[in-house]
């Protein structure tokens, strides 16, 4: 190999970022000129892009490789440049984003220091500009630098390229699916990392991802296309899917939860109207055959999952009816067939809206969250030894989230009135929520 590193960078009209996102390649304290190759994949732009592109080349002729293509999409410029690779280890870096100065030294470093045991190191993510702030899945690098088993640690999911590298002799014959819109990423990285069992954790080394403020960039769109949907859930979540039960002859947990990170967001998103029924119709009979393939001890403890999404997806699973003999509440918790999956209700699932006191007492209004494999709910409110029955309507105001015309969660409207003489702090009240008989103590947010 000539270089340590090679850096493949897609570009598409990113001419206001491109140099802050090199200068962040070209400042590490590795040393750019003699240990990183920059390549540079113009992905038909119509601004700037190539003029910067070759002031850089121009620059650094010995670093830099300049490629143009007609506009095809992130995944074919990627693959583009990689037939260019000339370094021991690869990264795959947005033209708007920032790599920390010391991150390409640490990641050095841990590979040569665990022979062949990983293919590839991931490093941590924070936001800026428009949003800042780490991943949601920065919980990973709580434990620091480490070698990360899959097996042991099978909620560590890895998703994104461009925080990660490569061992390039790897990914040779590795391709993006340009069939993606969404996820190519993702299935890109996983194949690595389930054939190697474990990735490299670096805790110490931050690759900063720009929101922007002015535009969408393509990794903050979501589906886009109508064929989007059934080719995600087809090329992605169904082939990692297979990947793994060739593998090892099972989904395994790792897999899993990488499915159920993904379809949180499929179920608790509307299909749009302009999605053709011949297209919406295989998609959510992939998305419930992937659901069917889910361990119940694995979608109870995913992280980051509302309790109703768990629901939704048990019900997609079991069915309404059958799921209901497979429920059941104890101490506000909801389990289904003994594991643990979540609070019944959150926080949040109680809101006041309105307060309104008088000489006759307070009337108080809100709203109530309540998930659809509920049969029956209540509101008691207590004052002292005094006990008040909410009431709540009927029929919800709102769905929360719905999916394929199944509501998964619903806002019911309640209000309930306390006697002036036994009450004159809202504050103080004791609230209760009974569902299925079930009696579950509530602590209202005020959002008066």
């Amino acid at each position: 190999m000539d270089y340590k590193f090679s850096v493949i960078i897609p570009l598409y009209n990113v001419s206001a970022y491109l140099t802050e996102t090199v200068d962040s390649v070209l400042a590490q304290s590795i040393g750019f000129e003699e240990n990183i190759q920059l390549i540079l994949v113009n992905d038909g732009s119509t601004d700037d892009t190539e003029q910067i592109c070759l002031s850089i080349r121009d620059a650094y002729p010995d670093n830099v490789t300049y490629v143009y293509q007609e506009n095809a999409g992130v995944s074919a410029a990627r693959n583009a440049g990689i037939p260019f690779i000339a370094g021991k280890y690869t990264n795959f870096m947005d033209g708007d984003d920032r790599w920390d100065i010391d991150a390409f030294r640490s990641v050095w470093d841990m590979f040569e220091s665990n022979g062949e045991n990983i293919n590839v190191i991931a490093c941590r993510m924070d936001y800026f500009e428009a949003d800042t702030g780490y991943h949601k899945l920065d919980y990973k690098f709580k434990d620091g630098d480490m070698i990360c088993d899959i097996f042991e640690h099978p909620t560590y999911g890895q998703f994104s390229v461009c925080s990660a590298f490569c061992r390039s002799e790897d990914i040779r014959d590795l391709t993006f699916d340009t069939r993606l819109s969404y996820g190519e990423d993702a299935k890109f990285i996983n194949q690595l990392i389930l054939k190697a069992r474990q990735y490299g954790l670096l805790a110490g080394s931050v690759y900063h991802i720009r929101k922007r403020n002015t535009e969408i960039s393509l990794t903050q769109t979501k589906l886009s296309k109508p064929t989007a949907y059934i080719d995600t859930a087809r090329y992605y979540y169904e082939y990692l899917a297979d990947l793994s039960a060739d593998l090892y002859g099972r989904i395994i947990p790792y897999v899993q939860y990488a499915l159920i990170n993904a379809l949180k967001y499929r179920v608790t998103s509307a299909i749009p109207d302009t999605i053709p029924q011949q297209i919406s119709e295989p998609y959510i009979e992939l998305l419930n055959n992937l659901i069917s393939r889910l361990d119940d001890d694995v979608i109870c403890s995913a992280p980051k999952m509302l309790t109703e999404t768990k629901i939704y997806l048990f019900t997609q699973k079991y069915g309404a009816v059958s799921l209901k003999s497979l429920i059941s509440l104890r101490n506000g918790y909801v389990y289904v067939n003994n594991h643990r999956a979540g609070r019944l209700f959150s926080k949040d699932s109680l809101i006041i809206k309105t307060i309104h006191q008088s000489f006759l007492g307070i009337k108080i209004s809100g709203t109530i969250r309540c998930p659809e494999i509920i049969d029956s709910f209540s509101i008691r409110v207590c004052c002292g030894n005094s006990k008040y029955i909410a009431s709540i309507s009927r029929t919800p105001s709102k769905t929360r989230f719905s999916f394929a015309d199944t509501p998964i969660s619903s806002i019911y409207d309640f209000s309930v009135r306390i006697p002036a003489s036994k009450c004159t702090d809202p504050k103080v009240l004791e609230w209760t929520i009974i569902a299925n008989g079930n009696e579950i103590a509530a602590a209202p947010e005020y959002k008066v």
